[in-house]
């Protein structure tokens, strides 16, 4: 990812609507699989990034960092004490195994993602869970991907390929189903402009929006997170999918 990609990710993951409205998803999933405050889970967050993830996960146990940029580390070390940072890249392997791992729009940004499905089923705990949240439709593929570096987008066939015979799928659900007729109108519009003025720089477009559009859409996923607990949608912009090793 380019730099000013993670300083504007810095920026903006605690207010954005994305950020917060994927953090509600993976609270209300998480408290269908894991028992929080009962367990004191050992929980690998890959990818971690500015750490954007680690306030919810330590609602369940004790958070490792695993991330291969730097400032992200240090980042992670002065603000989040109880947090452990270690530098790692997929698939390099840890002398650690976890009862639960994340994968909060990472496997997308891992060139091999069946080496990173191996990893994560070699430092898995029997019975301990994996959370996975990825961006779905490669004709969703916009400029944004490029910017930050993706490999692909993900359909549900692609993503439960990845999964290994000893990794039972639990739930697997698109998500920011209600946002995804602007996610068309975004990807036409953006491509558009780009045939236009072709020489134009590709934009990530992840700056924070105006604060009442924020809201709005921030409210419509912490909707759609509480329905998505109980219920698989058939479509939308993003997938989740929980995995349990036996």
């Amino acid at each position: 990812m380019q730099i000013n990609e993670y300083e504007l990710m810095r920026k903006v993951q605690g207010r954005h609507w994305w950020w917060r409205g994927r953090e509600k998803l993976l609270l209300e999933i998480m408290n269908n699989f894991l028992a929080c405050g009962c367990i004191d889970y050992t929980i690998a967050d890959l990818g971690s990034g500015f750490g954007a993830n680690i306030s919810l996960l330590s609602n369940f146990g004790t958070v490792y960092a695993l991330e291969t940029d730097d400032e992200c580390l240090s980042y992670i070390a002065s603000t989040e004490p109880n947090a452990i940072p270690i530098k790692w890249k997929s698939p390099e392997p840890l002398d650690y195994k976890f009862d639960v791992i994340l994968l909060a729009d990472v496997l997308e940004h891992i060139e091999d993602d069946c080496a990173a499905m191996m990893w994560i089923f070699e430092h898995l705990k029997p019975g301990g869970f994996v959370f996975v949240t990825v961006p779905a439709h490669m004709y969703l593929w916009s400029e944004m991907d490029d910017v930050v570096h993706h490999y692909r987008r993900y359909s549900k066939k692609s993503l439960l390929s990845t999964v290994g015979p000893k990794l039972v799928i639990k739930k697997i659900s698109f998500y920011n189903a209600a946002l995804y007729p602007v996610k068309v109108a975004f990807v036409l519009l953006t491509g558009l402009l780009r045939l236009a003025s072709p020489d134009t720089p590709k934009k990530s477009y992840n700056e924070l929006p105006p604060s009442i559009i924020n809201l709005i859409f921030k409210i419509i996923m912490t909707i759609e997170a509480k329905f998505i607990r109980y219920f698989n949608l058939p479509f939308g912009v993003s997938l989740v999918m929980v995995v349990k090793k036996v």
